[in-house]
């Protein structure tokens, strides 16, 4: 049997040539094998893509470039392999905000669906939508007439809450247990979870009650955990990576090229003197140029420890942060280092 596929002239015997229907059809045909699926863009690929950071949000204004982080592209893509759950137990200045933000926009604007950001209280819940959400929103064009600004009064749409075509974003402190304990959802974004009370209310840890939340969705969900690490032994993202792949970013050394974990232990300065500050190759004892530990993070590769593990965890170090020289480092480790309250905020 012919089709009109197979021979175009079908449509005249079905429409008359002078009808506009002709004409209508033939713009659809046209348009048809002229098409295209559009092509699926990877969170690190859509974030450099759209996302505009403005000195509101950002040191360094401009779209946002992983050029700085390389280290970041490989946990965005994550979760490309079908992975549901993905820890990053990152040092302050590096970045993991960010990616966070990342995350968030990618599914709101090309893969929506209902996300929960737990945040530790109330006023970090509120800080973080004006202070970082306000400005992702405000500032890529692919959100225009996906989201709308609280600002304007919708009901729909509230500083902690936001609907959109096919999915809604909520941002709950983990202090409730009632915000946990609502709605499924497919993606939940947990950030400085060290932060956390130990329990929400008399329900439980509110980590594992927002958990709950995606089983709905166990085939689809996304978990993300992430938080600079406190307390060794309380820990809940030291936790959460110790059960995962454990995953450890190396980098080449620029004389002898071994690739190695960057450790304090290998930071060495003269006595009390931070401006002595270098960084001291494990294998050969060249010393790196704050120069040559930046460069160096360009060629650098994640590699897991436990690779069979079905959650994939990434653990990152100040020293990798492209913001913090070592310098800086060790100047604060001196002002700290005596007393144990403020060393453990330096850690």
């Amino acid at each position: 049997m012919e089709s009109i596929e197979s021979n175009p002239k079908l449509l005249q015997q079905i429409l008359p040539q002078d009808s506009g229907q002709w004409a209508l059809v033939a713009r659809l045909q046209s348009s048809l094998l002229n098409w295209k699926p559009a092509v699926q863009q990877d969170i690190p690929t859509w974030a450099e893509t759209n996302r505009k950071l403005t000195h509101e949000s950002a040191a360094e204004a401009g779209y946002y470039s992983l050029a700085r982080t390389p280290y970041l592209r490989e946990p965005l893509r994550a979760f490309d392999d079908g992975t549901n759950t993905v820890v990053l137990m990152f040092a302050s200045q590096t970045g993991k905000t960010e990616a966070c933000l990342s995350l968030l926009g990618y599914h709101v604007a090309s893969d929506p669906c209902p996300i929960l950001l737990l945040l530790p209280n109330i006023e970090f819940a509120k800080q973080f939508a004006k202070d970082r959400l306000q400005p992702l929103f405000a500032n890529a064009d692919c959100f225009d007439g996906i989201i709308e600004d609280p600002k304007r009064g919708d009901k729909q749409n509230t500083l902690l809450h936001r609907s959109f075509v096919g999915g809604r974003l909520t941002l709950a402190p983990a202090t409730t247990a009632t915000a946990l304990a609502s709605k499924a959802i497919r993606l939940l974004v947990a950030d400085e979870i060290d932060r956390f009370e130990h329990s929400a209310g008399i329900e439980g840890d509110p980590v594992d009650l927002a958990i709950q939340r995606t089983v709905t969705f166990a085939h689809s969900r996304r978990i993300l955990l992430t938080s600079t690490p406190t307390l060794k032994g309380v820990s809940r993202i030291e936790k959460a990576f110790a059960d995962s792949r454990q995953a450890f970013f190396q980098v080449p050394c620029p004389n002898c090229e071994a690739f190695q974990v960057l450790k304090w232990s290998n930071v060495r300065w003269q006595h009390n003197e931070p401006d002595t500050a270098h960084y001291v190759c494990q294998e050969c004892e060249t010393s790196w140029t704050e120069g040559q530990r930046l460069a160096s993070l360009q060629s650098g590769k994640w590699v897991e420890q436990y690779p069979h593990r079905k959650t994939k965890g990434y653990h990152l170090s100040g020293l990798y942060s492209p913001w913090v020289s070592l310098v800086d480092a060790v100047t604060r480790f001196l002002e700290v280092k005596n007393d144990p309250e403020r060393l453990k905020v330096w850690t």
